[in-house]
């Protein structure tokens, strides 16, 4: 049984709006909002948050706290020090370029794939790897993956789009 949700959450000095629906935590022009769940109670205390189940006896509830609890602390953190993923383009003749909030790939297609980031992603280029970086940590998983998506590396050779510090197995060819 979890029980994370007993001690509370320190803002470190951010700044925590709680309404019916949302918990918004931001910092100057930055803000990331979590949904609140109807099975979690929430509450702002001298500078801490205080999350506890509704019906502390059913496990549903329990999951539930425990969730929302990880997906706070997320949003903290991201506002604090913003998250930061790799991306690695592998193969010969595998290139990106980057204009304003589009990406233009060039992976061995017979046309060139364009994917138009959104607004709270940050993308820098250095060689072959891209790296991604935003408050909002959930956001930044699901881009990674949908580019990840657009060219898979192979089994046999690696060439395709790869996270830069995940190990990847080949299969040995045919001999």
């Amino acid at each position: 049984m979890s029980k994370l949700y007993k001690d509370p959450l320190s803002l470190q000095g951010l700044k925590c709006d709680i309404t019916d629906q949302d918990i918004v935590v931001s910092k100057n022009d930055h803000a990331n909002t979590v949904r609140k769940h109807s099975m979690v109670n929430v509450w702002l205390e001298d500078g801490m948050i205080y999350l506890k189940p509704k019906d502390i006896h059913k496990r549903e509830s329990r999951m539930h706290t425990a969730t929302l609890l990880r997906l706070v602390k997320n949003a903290v953190a991201g506002i604090v020090q913003p998250f930061h993923k790799t991306l690695v383009l592998f193969g010969v003749g595998y290139r990106a370029l980057i204009q304003d909030r589009t990406i233009q790939f060039y992976m061995n297609f017979s046309h060139e794939v364009k994917y138009t980031l959104p607004a709270m992603i940050d993308v820098s280029m250095q060689d072959n790897k891209l790296t991604f970086s935003s408050i909002n940590k959930d956001l930044l998983g699901k881009v990674c993956s949908s580019i990840q998506r657009l060219r898979k590396p192979d089994a046999y050779k690696g060439k395709g789009v790869r996270y830069e510090n995940v190990l990847l197995t080949l299969k040995q060819v045919k001999k």
